[in-house]
């Protein structure tokens, strides 16, 4: 690895699903930070992807970090390249999200000096051409789409945030699993007595399923994974009642979202042009938790990795040219 400095301030995490070409845009934006010397860039590989990416370019950076990796799902590459890091603090970025600010990372690393365990983003939307990415933005990220002020939550973005490292290290083989559905790693470290802190000064765009049939599969899938690693340890009475509680799950998790963007006038906009679409993604993912706790993951994990890894082939034509503006 090449090293410019003696420590890096924070480890970016990167999964490279398909080598180079998929981390350019995210490594052209992290070069833009204001402390981007002091970067230290871990990509977790493909074995195959290996050699190619260990030519990336480390101009620019404290170093590059390439670790090869288990690609069964983003959360085993990702606590792969965890492991690999060297800073204290560690920074989660993907290959379809991208820092919207120059001092994006220079905030996080100053919010963890602090004292927070976690820190995280806003939300932005970087193809918002159609309804269907909004409402894929509002179901996965909506409540963080609207912050207003900087202060401690019980819960941040997924897979956009950032951690001290020796908080995640602390789980070990379990590092995975906790990462499969990051809102129970949340629920734990907040029972430990650690704060997570959002500013809505460090923001980051995301790039959105806008194919409708595509968003359709996505979101049955994530429902169905979801539901089998939070009941993975459960009786069977317990996860039977939930698996027959899925229209339920739907009515909940639409209150809930209807409730936090509507209660905004610039959110309340884009939430009832999406309605349509959210009404059928949140169904989809209800009867997907209700698969998935009857059934568990049925051998499908991958195919939901998989998903995720081509998401470029499932936006609009012209999405693929998207520009980001730095602040």
């Amino acid at each position: 690895m090449t090293r410019l400095r003696n420590q890096p301030a924070g480890s970016v995490i990167l999964v490279a699903s398909a080598g180079q070409d998929s981390i350019a845009r995210t490594l052209e934006c992290l070069r833009h930070q204001t402390i981007a010397d002091r970067l230290e860039i871990v990509l977790a590989a493909r074995p195959d992807e290996v050699s190619g990416l260990k030519t990336t370019d480390p101009e620019g950076f404290f170093g590059v970090e390439v670790v090869p990796a288990d690609f069964t799902t983003s959360a085993i590459a990702r606590s792969a390249a965890i492991r690999k890091a060297s800073a204290d603090v560690v920074l989660f970025v993907e290959d379809h999200s991208f820092p919207t600010r120059a001092d994006w990372a220079e905030r996080l690393v100053a919010a963890h000096q602090a004292g927070h365990v976690a820190v995280g983003p806003s939300m932005k939307n970087a193809n918002p051409r159609t309804p269907t990415s909004w409402a894929n933005l509002v179901i996965e990220y909506g409540q963080w789409m609207n912050v207003t002020a900087a202060g401690q939550v019980d819960q941040l973005p997924g897979h956009n945030s950032s951690y001290k490292r020796a908080a995640l290290t602390q789980y070990g083989d379990d590092l995975a699993e906790m990462l499969e559905a990051e809102w129970v790693l949340h629920n734990e470290l907040r029972a430990q007595g650690e704060t997570l802190w959002i500013d809505p000064e460090i923001s980051t765009a995301h790039l959105n399923f806008s194919r409708f049939g595509s968003a359709m599969k996505l979101h049955f899938l994530e429902g169905r994974m979801f539901a089998a690693s939070r009941s993975a340890h459960w009786g069977r009475g317990r996860r039977a009642a939930y698996a027959l509680a899925f229209p339920l799950i739907f009515v909940v998790r639409f209150v809930r979202i209807a409730r936090q963007l509507l209660a905004s006038e610039e959110a309340r906009s884009y939430f009832l042009r999406t309605v349509p679409s959210c009404v059928v993604f949140l169904l989809l993912s209800a009867m997907g938790e209700g698969m998935g706790y009857a059934f568990s993951d049925g051998g499908q994990r991958a195919q939901l990795g998989q998903l995720e890894y081509d998401r470029w082939k499932f936006i609009q034509t012209g999405e693929q040219d998207l520009t980001i503006d730095y602040v």
